[in-house]
């Protein structure tokens, strides 16, 4: 019986079956289906790679002149491309390195999914279901083969939840402030949205607002 099994034997294996899925939509994933955003955010990551820092050669703003190009990269957060740089160091500068970024970030959501609704509702069961529902949903795997930073916000996002429920610690508000940083950086919407969350949340349970902004 597969609830026989430790969660973190669960974990692994909804991660790893995530995993596999993942790599099997790599050959369908082509230049044709990216977005604007797409190229935006691999070029910056060609700059950071190429160790001209946060610039873009895309002309995906109206109004810029064509010898402004490069210009530096003030309108998107710079987390995402980051990572897309980390990955053409470690596969090479190409579309795979891209694409591959959010097929294994992507693997994570269903795992942690798991993760967060089995601290809900200490049902292990209903933790499995809510799983499987994100592992087959086809908007998650569709984003997974979209070269964009939504996998990656949802991936915080979900991390911010768990460590938010999580038993309270020393170091408790330091990593929902990490993590909401990472967030931010990002999509900018991840501190507007996770901060007040956090705060309407420790209102309700503990009255505790004042230690949050004091830590």
């Amino acid at each position: 019986n597969i609830s026989n099994l430790s969660n973190r034997k669960l974990f692994l294996i909804i991660f790893a079956f995530n995993l596999i899925l993942g790599l099997s939509l790599l050959p369908f994933i082509n230049e044709n289906f990216m977005s604007s955003d797409a190229f935006h955010y691999m070029s910056v990551a060609k700059s950071i790679y190429n160790g001209e820092g946060y610039m873009s050669h895309t002309v995906e703003f109206m109004g810029i002149r064509p010898e402004s190009i490069p210009y530096p990269d003030i309108f998107k957060p710079p987390l995402f491309s980051t990572i897309l740089a980390v990955s053409y160091y470690i596969f090479g500068l190409n579309f795979f390195a891209a694409k591959i970024v959010n097929i294994i970030l992507g693997s994570f959501i269903a795992p942690l999914t798991f993760l967060f609704m089995l601290r809900l509702s200490k049902s292990k069961n209903l933790a499995l279901l809510a799983g499987a529902i994100i592992t087959f949903d086809w908007t998650l795997i569709k984003f997974r083969g979209w070269i964009l930073s939504d996998i990656t916000y949802l991936l915080f996002t979900l991390i911010f939840f768990i460590l938010m429920y999580k038993s309270k610690n020393k170091y408790h508000y330091t990593l929902l402030g990490a993590i909401t940083a990472l967030a931010y950086l990002t999509r900018y919407q991840g501190f507007y949205l996770l901060f007040p969350t956090l705060l309407v949340y420790e209102w309700i349970n503990n009255k505790n607002i004042k230690k949050i902004i004091t830590n």
